[in-house]
């Protein structure tokens, strides 16, 4: 991964590009930024989804072990059901929409 990477910065900085949406157009010329947008969208929709079902599950966790005094360490303690969780994720995502929309997460 190191290698391959060092290559990529190699040929960036030879040919004077400074992002991976030049890098893309370079190497395969017209289509190149529609692939390179379509590959942003599906590595951050991905990461995105993967947050979202971590951040539920801990919000539950938390939300039952401060408010409830629930041990949820114990393997047996079954705080909310499916349907329950996946409408705090449903909530969760949006609430952070609007982040998602910005061109940066601090605008």
């Amino acid at each position: 991964a190191d290698f391959s990477l060092q290559r990529l910065l190699d040929v960036a900085a030879e040919h004077s590009l400074a992002s991976y949406e030049a890098l893309a157009q370079k190497a395969l010329g017209s289509i190149g930024n529609p692939v390179m947008a379509a590959v942003t969208c599906v590595t951050t929709f991905i990461a995105s989804c993967s947050f979202l079902g971590t951040a539920a599950s801990l919000l539950v966790d938390v939300f039952a072990a401060f408010l409830l005094d629930v041990n949820v360490n114990d393997g047996n303690v079954a705080v909310v059901s499916s349907q329950k969780e996946v409408v705090l994720l449903v909530g969760l995502t949006l609430g952070v929409l609007p982040l998602w929309m910005s061109p940066t997460m601090g605008d």
